[in-house]
């Protein structure tokens, strides 16, 4: 131990630290700084937080705040590997649709498409497929694309500018929840100069912003080179789709829908299609929601069907996320640890890029669970040789050492390279399978010891050998030759020899042919000998384990008694079990044939009869609790027995509440609703039964084809009603009981709406025609459809019609079997017989039970005099009624009601057939069969009944009563004016000296009006110029006033300021 002293003068004491923060420093603080001013460092956070714009920023954040929790957030059901992205080029037939898809096609998976039609699937990226669709002309295929779309690339001539099918589009994205869009420029090279190009592109991103919102992408492809766009603009687009991002719609995220890529006829040749209809199977990914068996699923222009099956097929695109994790899995760990950067997959090389393109001629072959396809291009066409079709016989042999050259190396008789299809197609033209053999030597054996001849006739017809199998011989054969079997051997080996000897071939006298004995036997005996060894190789232990530890020699198949299907599932490996329930079947012994085709739990020949030992060190080397010690578990054991020796039941605890509360929470329980169901993303087959043909027909892969799934509920009829506005751009008013072709949720139908609004008072009021720049409300029988689901209302989408085809968009409010709908009605009559304030009405009723239904009703006459029904009075319909002042016997009394009035139950669904046709309007029909509009003048709307003009008597007053009125209020004396008739009529004619004097009069007056002309002119201007210095003078004054009042506000500004300073201070 070293000690070391250090005396004081060496020894270093430590220094005192001041305090940097705390509350010692701040009283220290204080103490320093007593008494001088406080400096505010940061003069914005102390200063007056008040009025008009600070107040309202505070009032708008706290309800952004209020309204952000009261929406309920968006829930992304995506999973990490989405399903493929579906990607819609929309434009005007012309505009360069196809050009873009092979382009993008080119650069993302460096594969050429020969023809786009139906949807192309391709990967990406690492994490992204798309899948590229290109939208059809029509009115319905753009409804059902923008459905379903993520992204639309939205292409315009930029040379021609903006058609109405590309506004068309965006109306119906924007009802029917809007996807990410980006607006393709094409035709730019048409332009000669650059300053062209640049105005043209501002024009068109200004109009396009307007529509969308500002900001919205525009793209434009400068040219065309060797029949794609240039690769520079594609390079640019792409890197545009790849970067961004889907936000989840919430129509979309609550229904699960299929875009299906190809579809085929599974009808049984059978079945009657005219009555069963067809059975159609449909393949495409799952979106939207999980899909679950037996849903309903509505497939447009066709109809709603309950899906008969649903199966899971392995994805034709798989995304490289996968194929790399299975590359990880299939790799050693030596592999991992050298190649540790290549099992990142930080890129997507080349052998990821895949494409799906069924109806595309790209992708020759498909697999599915029943057969194989094979896909050959529609340009090359012929599976067979050509010298197949007529081939000599001396050079046969050739030419089929010709072909077989060729075939193996790919190359047709030119030498040119083959396609995948055909070349797979001639070599399985050329195949000589294992059965082809047996079937040409005309002997084949099914079971040892038992030897078939299948008897073959070969017919030749058009060149072509054809062989046609005949019935077997069953009577008139003699066994021969048999050897007695042994005493194990069972009747069914005694049939199988008579059998055999039947079908070996004897002659009509039952002899067979020398030597056909030994031939067929030695033939037969070879096959059993291979048989033997290929089955023989694998059994079901090797199967499972590996390899075969025991022994086990095959043996003839012994036929075993059927067991009890539950003792199959006994197997006694690690457990002793009684006699009685271990199902064992001691001394059978298994041949090769049948290894694979032992029930699993049975014990055959004593295979698993193993001591303690061996069973603890099978155990512990394939199952991986083989390890574990049996301690641990008997321990477990004794805790689970009670007090008296008797077991608990498993899981049970000292507290049964606990216990309970662990058993009653979700995860603890197997959930039944996720049993069964497809997740998001799965590329699975959806089976539909009876389809109508003429349905089967018309399905292509040219148009969309969605399985749009519904809901609970949504399969109903019902009453809707929406909130919708007609579109200002559509040219005439939509009128009610005018049919409408709609577009609500997954459908496509047609209804006769009835267009209202609300008043005031709360009450639904009807409406004959949709008000101008304005929503109003309208029911319609339809499906049921959840609330907020957008509706889009057409009255013709046929492709000639002129204009704008979108009449109407908006919303679902509400759906029920009934709403109350109510119109106004007005009753008008006459009154009969007049009573002060009481009057008898008649015309307005025909019965005294109208006129009870009407008691106490409100009426009022034309004049304004307003009054009430008081009581029937007959029975033709008068009444007695009070007003509040004396009508006249020329008034009309009106008495205004509301009668309630229901839409009309009419749902016609769309068919996409040629035979469908649209309930047409009114007024379609009145113009087309030349019929005249009726007039009716009680109808005509807004006409109200008119108050003939009485005229009185002249107001004659005496001539006494006239002296004594006031000057003022005494009638005109006209007497003294009158003319007399034959004054009026006598013509006047003048004197040359009267002539003479009118001219003179004339031309004075017109001096006289020249002069005062000229000095209103002269006065004008005077009033000009002493306006023009009065407008001076007042500038001056509110100059000087408006000085004044500057000066006076800033005193007050000061003074408020120091007020609030000195308010501050206090505090």
């Amino acid at each position: 131990l070293n000690v070391v002293i250090m005396d004081e003068k060496t020894e270093k004491k430590k220094q005192h630290r001041a305090a940097q923060a705390g509350r010692k420093r701040e009283r220290k603080k204080d103490k320093k700084h007593k008494g001088e001013p406080v400096v505010k460092h940061n003069p914005k956070a102390f200063r007056f937080s008040g009025g008009v714009l600070a107040t309202g920023k505070k009032i708008q954040k706290t309800l952004d705040r209020k309204a952000k929790r009261e929406r309920a957030e968006l829930i992304n059901k995506t999973p990490d590997i989405p399903p493929p992205f579906v990607v819609v080029v929309q434009g005007p037939p012309g505009v360069g649709k196809t050009t873009l898809i092979r382009s993008l096609v080119k650069a993302f998976t460096k594969q050429n498409l020969v023809s786009v039609s139906g949807p192309i699937t391709l990967v990406g990226a690492k994490d992204r497929r798309y899948t590229f669709f290109e939208c059809p002309n029509d009115l319905p295929g753009m409804i059902d694309l923008a459905k379903v779309a993520d992204l639309v690339l939205c292409m315009v001539d930029a040379s021609f500018g903006f058609e109405m099918e590309t506004f068309e589009f965006i109306n119906i994205m924007q009802t029917h929840g809007f996807p990410r869009v980006v607006c393709v420029l094409s035709h730019m090279d048409s332009f000669l100069k650059l300053s062209g190009q640049k105005k043209a592109k501002k024009q068109i991103k200004a109009r396009f912003w307007a529509e969308l919102y500002d900001g919205a992408k525009v793209h434009a492809m400068s040219g065309i080179e060797y029949g794609r766009y240039a690769r520079k603009d594609i390079l640019l687009l792409t890197r545009l789709i790849l970067n961004i991002k889907y936000l989840p719609l919430s129509w979309r995220s609550a229904h699960p829908y299929i875009l299906a890529h190809r579809f085929e006829d599974a009808t049984e040749a059978t079945r009657d299609t005219e009555e069963d209809g067809h059975q159609v199977n449909f393949y495409g990914y799952v979106y939207g929601a999980m899909l679950r068996p037996n849903i309903v699923m509505h497939l447009p222009g066709v109809g709603d069907y309950n899906v008969t099956a649903v199966k899971n097929y392995s994805d034709p695109c798989p995304p490289p996320e996968k194929l790399g994790m299975k590359q990880r899995a299939d790799a050693t760990s030596e592999e991992r640890k050298q190649n540790k950067a290549a099992m990142r997959l930080r890129t997507l090389s080349d052998k990821y890029r895949l494409i799906y393109a069924p109806s595309s001629n790209i992708g020759n072959v498909v697999f599915d669970a029943d057969a194989m396809y094979i896909n050959v291009a529609e340009h090359k066409d012929g599976f067979t040789r050509k010298e197949d079709f007529v081939q000599p016989e001396q050079d046969a042999d050739e030419d089929e050492n010709s072909k077989e050259g060729s075939e193996s190396s790919g190359e047709d008789e030119e030498g040119t390279r083959l396609p995948e299809a055909v070349s797979m197609v001639r070599k399985l033209q050329q195949a000589d399978g294992v059965l082809d053999g047996v079937v040409r030597r005309k002997s084949m054996a099914l079971i040892p010891g038992m030897e078939v001849e299948v008897p073959v006739e070969e017919v030749t017809q058009g060149g072509r050998t054809r062989r046609r199998v005949l019935e077997r011989p069953m009577e008139g054969a003699e066994r021969n030759g048999g050897e007695e079997g042994d005493e194990e051997d069972s009747d069914l080996d005694a049939a199988a020899d008579e059998e055999e000897f039947t079908l070996l071939g004897a002659d009509a006298g039952g002899q067979i042919p020398d030597g056909v004995l030994e031939d067929e036997a030695a033939r037969g005996r070879a096959e059993v000998e291979k048989a033997q060894a290929r089955f023989s190789a694998k059994t079901l232990y090797d199967l499972v384990y590996g390899n075969q530890p025991l022994d086990a020699a095959p043996a003839a198949v012994v036929s075993k008694p059927q067991a009890d299907p539950s003792a199959d599932k006994k197997l006694a490996l690690f457990e002793e079990e009684d006699e009685d329930e271990a199902s064992t079947t001691a001394g059978t012994d298994i041949d090769a044939f049948e290894s694979c085709k032992v029930p699993f739990g049975t014990n055959p020949g004593g295979i698993f009869q193993l001591d303690e030992e061996a069973r603890a060190e099978l155990k512990a080397r394939k199952f991986a609790t083989g390890g574990w010690d049996s301690a641990d578990e008997a321990e477990k054991d004794a805790d689970m027995q009670g007090e008296d020796g008797e077991d608990k039941p498993e899981g049970e605890t000292e507290d049964p509440d606990k216990q309970k509360d662990e058993e009653d929470k979700p995860g603890n329980l197997e959930d039944e609703r996720f049993v069964n169901v497809f997740p998001i993303g799965t590329y699975v087959r959806v089976t539909l039964d009876k389809v109508p043909a003429a349905s089967v027909e018309q399905l292509t892969t040219a148009r969309p084809m969605v399985l749009g799934g519904c809901l609970a509920g949504e399969a109903k009829l019902g009453m809707l009603q929406m909130r919708v506005k007609k579109h200002r751009w559509h040219k005439k008013l939509l009128k009610t009981n005018d049919a409408l072709l709609f577009s609500a949720g997954w459908r496509r139908f047609q209804s006769i709406p009835m267009f209202c609004t609300e008043d005031r008072s709360g009450q639904v009021r009807m409406l004959k025609y949709t008000p101008e720049h304005r929503h109003c409300m309208m029911t319609a029988w339809a499906p049921l459809v959840n609330p907020q689901t957008g509706v889009l209302c057409v009255r013709n989408w046929a492709p000639g019609v002129a204009g704008f085809r979108i009449a109407a968009t908006g919303s679902v409010l509400e759906a029920s079997t009934q709403f109350r709908i109510v119109k106004k009605l007005k009753f008008v009559g006459e009154p009969k017989q007049i009573f002060k304030k009481t009057a008898f009405i008649t015309g307005m009723f025909s019965s005294d039970l109208e006129v009870s239904k009407c008691v106490h009703a409100k009426l009022q006459t034309v004049s304004g005099i307003r009054g009430e029904i008081k009581k029937a009075v007959g029975t033709q319909g008068t009444f007695r009624a009070g007003f509040e002042d004396k009508i006249l016997l020329s008034d009309l009394v009106i008495c205004k009601a509301w009668v309630q009035v229901s839409p009309k139950k009419f749902y016609n669904p769309m068919l996409d057939l040629p035979e469908w046709r649209r309930m047409r309007t009114m007024a379609e029909l009145r113009r087309d069969a030349e019929v005249p509009i009726p007039h009716k003048p009680n109808a005509e709307y807004g006409a109200k009944p008119q108050r003939v003009e009485k005229v009185f008597n002249e107001l004659k007053i005496g001539k006494t009563l006239a002296k004594n009125l006031p000057f003022e209020l005494r009638p005109e004396d006209t007497t003294m004016r009158e003319r007399h008739e034959l004054e009026d009529k006598t013509a006047v004619v003048r004197s040359e000296e009267e002539e003479q004097v009118a001219n003179l009069l004339a031309k004075l007056e017109l001096i006289k009006a020249d002069k005062l002309q000229k000095k209103q002119a002269k006065r004008d201007i005077k009033w000009a110029a002493k306006r023009k210095v009065e407008d001076r003078e007042q500038a001056a004054r509110d100059a000087a006033m408006a000085e004044r009042r500057k000066i006076r506000y800033r005193n007050e500004g000061q003074k408020e300021e120091k007020k609030q300073k000195g308010l501050r201070m206090r505090d």
